[in-house]
């Protein structure tokens, strides 16, 4: 059996919370078939998502990430980086997912409007 990589444990994953989605909402129709998959094999205009999004980290994005700190009471580096992360993702189109090793911290960050995937 092959070890499990990170790539195969993102299918997984990604598999899973798709399966649950769709229990709890219903199948995807499709149209919104066809839209995730331009949104995974990228357009012209805009390359391959799995690739990776560079997001610039702007003074109302920090702004923003303090604004989930003291709603949260937390503080530090560490939770300065996770709070960067969650005001990013909040500000994505819906439904968005995260995947995190640390669900405890990143849930007083999101809220319940950004779904967490343990890792």
């Amino acid at each position: 059996m092959r070890p499990d990589t990170s790539h195969s444990t993102r299918n997984r994953l990604v598999g899973e919370e798709l399966r649950r989605y769709e229990e709890e909402h219903g199948a995807f129709t499709d149209e919104e078939l066809a839209a995730a998959q331009t949104r995974v094999s990228g357009t012209a205009d805009e390359p391959d998502p799995s690739r990776g999004k560079v997001e610039a980290v702007t003074e109302q994005t920090v702004r923003a990430a303090t604004g989930l700190l003291e709603e949260a009471g937390l503080h530090g580096h560490k939770h300065a980086i996770d709070a960067t992360v969650a005001e990013l993702a909040l500000r994505r189109p819906g439904p968005v997912a995260v995947l995190t090793s640390d669900v405890d911290d990143m849930a007083k960050l999101r809220g319940n409007r950004v779904r967490l995937i343990a890792i």
